[in-house]
């Protein structure tokens, strides 16, 4: 940016992902704080809302796993904990298929609605949005590669927004399928009690 445009917008473009990679790393603490007490209540444990509360297991999450992985230098270090991500997608994406039959027996789907616009079409964008955003890497990763052209980085970015907006549709339809109007978040997960048939969690 700055040798095409000037020093002052290679500035601005800094600040800008300055600013979005700090506001992505307070969204990871919201939902940190919202959802580990929820997985320790769902599987019963007992004190788990007195012990596992919200700011102990932000700074346990913290400690133990942001940590470690911020001393890295280089992307490549990261490629082993990128996997741990990857295998959580695929296990979400594949629970939620597995469990669909079970849900669609009980559903009604007369009321289902292929579209809809509403005030909350600027929610759901920036959520289907916010996956695909991984342009603050884009330069490290290039840097990093061991055949660096245009060609292959392209080859790269394609295959990457394939998989993602694969994975991404299938838990948004089966998903919305699953629960329809009554989709539970994970701010309001409390007031609705879940048991999923296979898992037996809620």
């Amino acid at each position: 940016m700055k040798h095409i445009l000037g020093k002052n917008w290679g500035y601005l473009l800094e600040g800008i992902i300055i600013l979005y990679v700090f506001g992505v790393l307070i969204s990871y603490q919201v939902i940190v704080g919202l959802l580990i007490p929820k997985i320790f209540q769902s599987i019963n444990k007992p004190g788990a809302e007195s012990v596992i509360d919200r700011d102990l297991s932000m700074i346990l999450a913290c400690i133990v796993i942001i940590a470690p992985i911020s001393f890295f230098r280089d992307l490549s270090k990261l490629r082993f904990a990128a996997l741990v991500g990857i295998g959580a997608l695929i296990y979400v994406a594949v629970l939620i298929l597995v469990e669909f039959p079970f849900f669609a027996q009980v559903n009604d789907f007369s009321d289902t609605k292929i579209a809809d616009m509403n005030m909350m079409f600027f929610n759901a964008y920036s959520i289907s949005l916010f996956p695909f955003v991984c342009h603050k890497n884009l330069v490290k990763v290039y840097g990093e590669l061991a055949k660096r052209y245009p060609e292959h980085m392209y080859k790269i970015v394609n295959r990457a927004i394939v998989v993602e907006l694969i994975f991404y549709t299938i838990l948004a339809v089966f998903g919305y399928l699953s629960f329809l109007g009554d989709t539970p978040s994970i701010a309001r997960y409390e007031h609705r009690r879940v048991t999923y048939p296979m898992t037996g969690l809620w």
